[in-house]
This record gives structure tokens, sequence and C-alpha cells, in this order.
């Protein structure tokens, strides 16, 4: 189930930016401040060398929405470690 605040096509294109970098993410999606916030332990992948993974996937978006007036910003935050209730006690 997706989100509210983000389309199908957001999705997939996320979504195929995420495997062409073999990334696991969670994304948050700001509509208000057009922001998206993307939370990954392998930001320099996401970023690409000189940002050029990010202005792809931020070209694709803007393609695919071509009637929106602001475009979407990028916002890569590293998780450094993830807890879950699987997690082993130390």
């Amino acid at each position: 189930m997706l989100p509210i605040a983000i389309s199908v096509e957001e999705y997939n294109i996320i979504r195929e930016w995420c495997v062409e970098c073999n990334a696991t993410v969670s994304v948050k999606v700001d509509n208000f401040k057009r922001q998206i916030t993307i939370y990954t332990d392998k930001p320099g992948y996401m970023v690409g060398p000189r940002g050029s993974i990010v202005d792809k996937y931020q070209k694709k978006l803007k393609d695919a929405f071509p009637h929106r007036k602001k475009p979407y910003k990028f916002l890569i935050e590293e998780t450094t470690m993830n807890i879950s209730p699987q997690s082993p006690a130390i």
C-alpha cells in the first residue's frame, strides 16, 4: 500500500533508483515543501559521482510530471543502524 503523498508513478521512479543503486531505503515525501527525504545506509550510491544519479532521477520526475511548477528537492540522509524486534540483544 502506498502512502497518500506519493503517486504510483513517483513510487516506481524512486523504486527504479533504489534498484539501480542496490540500496534499501525509507522514503518520506513532503508535498508542502516539495521535498523527498530518502533514508539509506548507502548515501554515496544514491547520489552518484558529482550528483549524477540524483540529477538523473530528478529529471525523470520532472519529465513524468511536466505540469508541476516546482520540482521535488531530494534530501538524502544516512542511517547508521536499524534496530528491529528481530535484532539480537547485546
